[in-house]
């Protein structure tokens, strides 16, 4: 599958439409930069906006997007469902989405979505952003919505961010017809779970 994020245009966009939306506040549920947005439709948003997916027609009354149209439905869940599941509607969600790739945490790209382990279950999730020009090898930034602080760029280096990563998945490019079902990969028999 070729990354989506390939190009030296597309991952600009990608960084430009990311930094976009720092410093916007926390607010469950919500997609609304500079007022209001959570980790995962801030992802859901910049994927959007770079085209991965088409656009969604609306939201429904609990704030997900809706699928019509082709556009993207977001996993219904709870900000504290870490506490009381280890099932993760995100994780479950990436893997059956036609747009994204399970890959080893060790490989990460600029585009990948991150999946952080949070009290029992990866129910946070970051994007990993190009590293500034002249940042080095060590300087893997990712970009997230965190309840504390808002919209935010953290270093995968730092220890704590890297032991909560469990699952990786890189956006790909559509698949060419044929290809399975729905043009979707054949089930490996995996959440995505492959932390080293």
């Amino acid at each position: 599958m070729t990354p989506f994020f390939s190009s030296p245009e597309s991952l600009a966009r990608l960084d430009a439409e990311a930094r976009s939306w720092l410093n916007t506040p926390f607010a469950a549920r919500q997609a609304a930069k500079g007022a209001g947005v959570d980790c995962v439709h801030l992802l859901a948003e910049i994927y959007k906006v770079c085209g991965l997916f088409p656009s969604p027609a609306g939201a429904g009354e609990d704030g997900r997007r809706l699928g019509e149209g082709g556009g993207i439905a977001i996993p219904c869940y709870t900000l504290d469902g870490g506490r009381h599941t280890d099932v993760s509607q995100v994780i479950k969600w990436l893997t059956i989405s036609p747009h994204f790739w399970p890959v080893p945490v060790l490989v990460p790209l600029a585009g990948d979505t991150l999946c952080f382990r949070q009290k029992r279950a990866a129910h946070h999730v970051g994007l990993l952003i190009p590293s500034p020009a002249g940042a080095g090898e060590g300087n893997i930034q990712f970009i997230h919505a965190a309840e504390r602080y808002g919209v935010t760029i953290n270093d995968l280096a730092d220890p704590m961010w890297r032991r909560a990563l469990v699952a990786v998945f890189r956006p790909v490019c559509p698949s060419p017809a044929g290809a399975g079902e729905g043009g979707r990969r054949p089930d490996e028999g995996s959440q995505g779970e492959t932390n080293s």
